[in-house]
C-alpha cells in the first residue's frame, strides 16, 4: 500500500535483509493492543466487532479477486496475449471456471451473512446486529467509491489494459532449471517443495 501511495512511503522501507521494520512494528503493536483488549471489560464485544469486519471483508475480497481474474482473462483474450500458453505458465485446473466458482461461493457466503444480519437466529432484527454482520462489506464499498471519486480512476478497457508491468519473462537459465526440475522423480520434487531434498535442487545448465 505504501508503494501505491496509499500509506506513508516510510512504511515500505526495508533493512539490509529485506525486512520491513516499520510495517512489522505497526503489526506487532496492533497485535499486542488487540490481545490486551480482550482482557478488558467489554473486550469480547469489541473483539466480536473486529471478527465481523474481517469475516465480511474476507468473503468480499475473494469475490473481488475472482472478478479481477476474469477481467485479466478478458484482457489476455482482447490483446491476443498467450501468457497462459507459454512454457511453464501456470494455469488453474478448471480454467475460467475457477474464478467463476470463487465468485459464486463468496457471494453465497455474503448472502448468508446478510441473512443473519436481517434475521438473526433466535432473535429479531436490531441495528447493532445488522452492522456487526455487514460492516466489513460496507467499509469496502465506501472506501472503494471514495477512492474512485478522489483518484478519478477510469474503467479499464481490456483491449488497452497493462499486461506488462511486473511481468516476469523466464530467462534461458531459468527454463533449463525448470527442465531439470521436471525430469526429477515425484518424491524428489515433493522433498524439494518443502526444502528437505538431501541432494539439493536441480542444477541449471
Amino acid at each position: 500500500m505504501s508503494l501505491q501511495g496509499l500509506l506513508p512511503a516510510r512504511i515500505a522501507n526495508v533493512d539490509a535483509l529485506g525486512r520491513p521494520r516499520w510495517a512489522l512494528s505497526i503489526t506487532s503493536v496492533a497485535g499486542v493492543f488487540f490481545a490486551y483488549l480482550s482482557l478488558n471489560e467489554g473486550g469480547n464485544e469489541a473483539l466480536n466487532w473486529f471478527i465481523a469486519i474481517t469475516s465480511a471483508s474476507f468473503f468480499s475480497n475473494w469475490a473481488i479477486i475472482g472478478y479481477s481474474n476474469l477481467r485479466f482473462r478478458q484482457a489476455l483474450k482482447a490483446q491476443n496475449d498467450h501468457l497462459l500458453d507459454e512454457e511453464y505458465g501456470w494455469k488453474a485446473a478448471m480454467g475460467i471456471f475457477t474464478p467463476i466458482y470463487l465468485i459464486i461461493v463468496s457471494t453465497l457466503l455474503l448472502v448468508c451473512l446478510l441473512y443473519l444480519a436481517i434475521s438473526p437466529s433466535g432473535g429479531s432484527f436490531t441495528a447493532p446486529n445488522f452492522f456487526q454482520y455487514t460492516i466489513g462489506l460496507l467499509l469496502i464499498i465506501v472506501f472503494s467509491l471514495t477512492y474512485k471519486v478522489i483518484r478519478r480512476t477510469k474503467w479499464v478497457d481490456p483491449a488497452t489494459a497493462d499486461l506488462t508491468a511486473g511481468r516476469n519473462v523466464l530467462r534461458v537459465n531459468e527454463i533449463h532449471y525448470l527442465d531439470g526440475y521436471a525430469r526429477l522423480p515425484t518424491w524428489r520434487r515433493t522433498l524439494l517443495s518443502v526444502g528437505l531434498s538431501p541432494a539439493g535442487g536441480p542444477k541449471s545448465e
